[in-house]
């Protein structure tokens, strides 16, 4: 490997340990909004979580962590349908999509 090679390469893995280091906050912006949409569904919390899903997919895919992006994008599809008919918002998918987040970056 090239000296320029091995400086990306730390560069890389720097931004990826600095990314790490917002993971806590999105899941509780997550954590906070999935319990909103719970508790009292509305249609400004789940343009919201779909917001917040959309940023995660394209951050995490950014920095590697492809499966959280792959999850975060299947997720905002199925939150977009709810967009329209709140009484299809599945309370249960989202409680097992928060638990799976929150696995992949332990």
């Amino acid at each position: 490997m090239s000296f320029e090679e091995e400086s990306i390469e730390k560069i890389m893995k720097q931004e990826k340990d600095k990314y790490r280091l917002t993971i806590p906050e999105k899941i509780k912006t997550l954590e906070s909004l999935i319990e909103a949409i719970v508790t009292k569904p509305s249609e400004q919390n789940v343009k919201l979580l779909r917001e917040s899903l959309h940023k995660i997919a394209g951050s995490s895919g950014i920095y590697g962590f492809n499966e959280v992006s792959q999850m975060c994008k299947q997720m905002e599809v199925k939150v977009l349908t709810w967009m329209d008919d709140l009484s299809k918002v599945n309370n249960e998918e989202l409680q097992e999509f928060l638990k799976t987040f929150k696995k992949k970056f332990k």
